[in-house]
């Protein structure tokens, strides 16, 4: 069994943890975070080369894209880790980076792609020949239909339905449809 680094320990950080012990491959789990300062946490987010050696995997679960860009970018590709929650439904022909999250209910269809960092919440369907950004965050209950590409760091919101083949060039709010091509 794997040690896991989780960078972050709010709300996110913890559904991570949560995903991670279902899937049963790691023995021991424990956080960076700045403002936490709980019993789990055993630095912060700055110290991160001070601890990364003594862990196996790392997960950044940090929210805002563009951080958790950047904090991915200071970890290497052997130490980044997908989690990815054993209720969710991943077609054997889906092809997944590193570092995503993946919450339970989530199917990924035939052919997607996601790419590295992205968070897909619960429920939520990636259609066939779809293609999501890196650093994407799509929210609870969203249907993103075939042929769909996000640019890299977009957010889309609850419950949303991004129509077949449409270019997602910025955020998407809650309870959206989006049937229309963008370039």
């Amino acid at each position: 069994m794997k040690k896991l680094l989780i960078i972050g320990h709010g709300g996110l950080g913890r559904c991570t943890k949560d995903i991670a012990l279902r899937t049963k491959s790691f023995s021991s789990i424990k956080f960076l975070d700045d403002l936490s300062e709980d019993i789990e946490v055993i630095g912060k987010l700055e110290e991160l080369d001070k601890f990364i050696d003594s862990f196996d995997h790392v997960f950044v679960a940090i929210g805002n894209n563009r951080v958790r860009k950047e904090l991915m970018e200071k970890i290497t590709e052997e130490k980044l880790v997908s989690i990815i929650d054993p209720n969710a439904f991943i077609s054997s022909e889906a092809d997944l980076a590193k570092g995503l999250l993946i919450y339970p209910g989530v199917v990924v269809e035939s052919k997607a792609k996601i790419n590295k960092g992205s968070i897909i919440s619960s429920n939520t369907i990636i259609s066939h020949d779809s293609c999501i950004g890196a650093y994407n965050l799509i929210y609870a209950g969203t249907v993103i239909r075939p042929k769909v590409i996000t640019n890299d760091l977009i957010k889309i919101g609850n419950n949303c339905v991004i129509g077949d083949g449409v270019r997602v060039i910025e955020d998407v709010g809650d309870l959206c449809i989006q049937s229309v091509l963008k370039d």
